[in-house]
């Protein structure tokens, strides 16, 4: 009976561990609508993050292959000083200027310069820009760094090829602007006034210098006098400006008669070589000199009269030996010339009968 027992109990006990086997089988095999309603959905999610996923793909590869777009610079035409038709941006934005000329006429054109030669200090606001060398000697090195768009060369100093073709070089369009008459400071300013698009402050600036020009003419030229310009060099060879030149244009330009005009050209653009022999032989009775030192050293009016026969010219006789501005007159023609003529008027009010 004990061992029936214990194998009722066995086998209850084995009856009960197969019915709970099966009850957990039917339940793992059997699908409620819970059960199929999860497994529904988890399937499907999965299917839309596999699609959703597949879908992204291409366009984080176009993304990541995608190149940035360069914008194309506006460009235009400009005929510069020497005649040369120029491809330049159409609103430049960063200018380099290559001597105080070309300086000057940027901002007397209503524009700036990011780069300037160390000899440009007019107008004070340009004392701002970098220094690139000087107007003889620019430093490529510090022009590439400012990165410019646009250069202005001198036509009166830069008439060699070297600086156009630094300029090639660095890939930067050059245009030239320059003054070796009154007729080029005119077509400077209006040239700057097309590549700044200030043209009407560029027609009011011109307008002014006419107006100077005219009435300097009036008041001088009805003195008939008679003179030269000269300037000296290091090694005190002696120069006078001829027709060629900013200067000798001026001369004429109020009324001047200019003894020096035909003498021909030398090593100083616009001025001649003059001999001692062919000044004495001139003889004028009016002298104007530029002294290219700044104080305290020597004017060149006050040397004058240690050249052999000089002592005995009718302008030093009479005392008719006038100092021009040697910026206005020599280093930076141009713009300014409005001030040149007013200079000349001024100088000239007080000359007596003597000069004439």
């Amino acid at each position: 009976m004990r061992v029936f027992g214990r194998f009722l109990v066995l086998f209850g006990g084995f009856t009960l561990t197969i019915s709970l086997l099966t009850a957990c089988s039917d339940s793992e095999t059997s699908s409620s609508p819970i059960a199929e309603t999860a497994t529904a959905t988890a399937a499907a999610t999965a299917t839309a993050t596999a699609t959703a996923t597949a879908t992204a793909a291409p366009t984080e590869t176009a993304t990541a292959t995608a190149a940035p777009t360069k914008v194309a610079v506006p460009m235009h035409e400009v005929v510069d000083v020497t005649g040369r038709t120029v491809m330049i941006p159409v609103e430049p934005k960063v200018i380099v200027a290559l001597s105080p000329t070309a300086v000057e006429f940027v901002y007397a054109a209503g524009g700036t310069v990011a780069g300037r030669p160390s000899t440009a200090t007019h107008p004070e606001e340009a004392l701002t820009a970098a220094e690139v060398g000087t107007a003889y000697s620019p430093s490529q090195e510090a022009i590439i760094a400012l990165q410019p768009d646009l250069i202005i060369l001198d036509s009166t100093i830069h008439f060699g090829p070297e600086m156009l073709e630094m300029a090639e070089m660095i890939g930067v369009p050059a245009v030239y602007a320059g003054a070796a008459s009154l007729d080029d400071v005119y077509v400077g300013l209006e040239l700057l006034g097309s590549i700044l698009g200030t043209q009407e402050t560029v027609s009011t600036l011109i307008g002014e210098i006419k107006a100077s020009q005219e009435n300097a003419y009036q008041l001088i030229s009805e003195k008939n006098l008679s003179t030269m310009v000269i300037v000296g060099d290091r090694e005190r060879r002696l120069y006078a400006a001829n027709n060629t030149g900013y200067v000798g244009d001026l001369l004429t330009q109020v009324g001047l008669t200019n003894l020096a005009a035909d003498l021909p050209n030398s090593s100083i653009p616009g001025f001649g070589l003059l001999a001692p022999e062919v000044a004495l032989e001139m003889n004028p009775p009016l002298i104007l000199v530029i002294s290219p030192g700044a104080p305290p050293a020597p004017l060149l009016s006050g040397m004058l009269g240690m050249y052999p026969g000089f002592s005995s010219l009718d302008a030093l006789k009479t005392k008719n030996v006038f100092e021009l501005d040697v910026e206005l007159f020599l280093q930076s023609p141009g713009p300014r010339v409005q001030l040149a003529f007013d200079y000349l008027v001024e100088l000239l009010n007080s000359v007596g009968d003597d000069a004439q």
